[in-house]
């Protein structure tokens, strides 16, 4: 995934809003004190929370995501590809062909 940063970074470095993300996720504190400890609201906190398990850590850094080519897109750009080289292989082969039944009247 590729991610751009988007808004006003935040004061709180990346692993600790990280450990405070995993604390609640883990049930070591609730979010009400998890955003008290990072004197955010719990709005903001549950933010960080969705973002966390949307995004992973490159979220928690404020990212968000970009369009970028889906897994289909990739395979269908392949499956084009393989496509064009099966019929330049199929073209070659018909050439030789040609090659070897000219050889052939001439013997």
């Amino acid at each position: 995934m590729e991610y751009v940063t988007d808004g006003p970074p935040c004061t709180l470095s990346t692993e600790r809003r990280e450990n405070l993300v995993l604390g609640v996720i883990r049930g070591r504190h609730s979010l009400s004190e998890a955003a008290a400890r990072a004197n955010v609201s719990e709005q903001s906190f549950e933010e960080w929370l969705w973002d966390f398990i949307d995004g992973g850590h490159e979220r928690l850094q404020g990212a968000r995501m970009r369009n970028r080519p889906t897994q289909v897109d990739l395979l269908e750009a392949e499956a084009e590809e393989l496509r064009r080289a099966l019929t330049e292989a199929q073209l070659e082969l018909n050439v030789l062909r040609e090659v070897e039944n000219l050889f052939r009247d001439l013997s």
